[in-house]
């Protein structure tokens, strides 16, 4: 696992933004607009936020109440030939390694990036973004189980040694010091 040292108006204007796009969102089955779930995708855009800031990347924008882009990032990796290619990254903050399956059918992406935050200290800018690993698409279903939930919905739970290591995208991505 990697840690990047994220500021705290980082973290600010992640949350500012997942309040604006929650404010579009009623009416959308796809999003949740109360308790934990709601939780969940508002720290998921701060992870966004943070997984911007970390790779140097723009910061999300709205265009007509909904984000503009269908994938979080693109970052290069090694193809089997060892060239570069580009992968549309979709960023995960389950610590369980969790990709819900639906969402997993809808989206047209690459791969998924799975971080968290660690806010040890948010008055002091003592807040890192831990990169736990990442995982084609391609390779999601031979390395993971499928998980029911009691809401009804199902997950893939992916095997974590099945994770590649992080530090990879670091190193052809040109990232902030880990």
């Amino acid at each position: 696992m990697l840690k990047v040292r994220i500021p705290s108006d980082v973290i600010k204007k992640g949350r500012l933004f997942a309040e604006q796009v929650y404010n579009y969102r009623h009416g959308n089955a796809d999003k949740f607009l109360n308790g934990a779930e709601l939780e969940a995708d508002l720290n998921g855009f701060e992870v966004e936020f943070a997984n911007c800031f970390a790779f140097g990347l723009p910061f999300p924008k709205i265009f007509n109440g909904s984000k503009v882009d269908k994938f979080d990032c693109f970052l290069a990796v090694p193809n089997e030939n060892g060239l570069l290619q580009l992968l549309k990254f979709d960023v995960k903050t389950s610590e369980e390694f969790l990709i819900n399956k639906k969402q997993f059918e809808r989206k047209e992406i690459d791969a998924y990036l799975f971080e968290s935050l660690d806010f040890q200290d948010f008055q002091t800018d003592m807040i890192f973004l831990k990169f736990h690993g990442w995982i084609k698409k391609a390779e999601i279903k031979q390395n993971s189980e499928v998980k029911s939930f009691e809401n009804g919905s199902t997950a893939y739970k992916i095997n974590p040694a099945a994770l590649q290591d992080p530090g990879k995208l670091f190193a052809l991505n040109q990232a902030r010091g880990i």
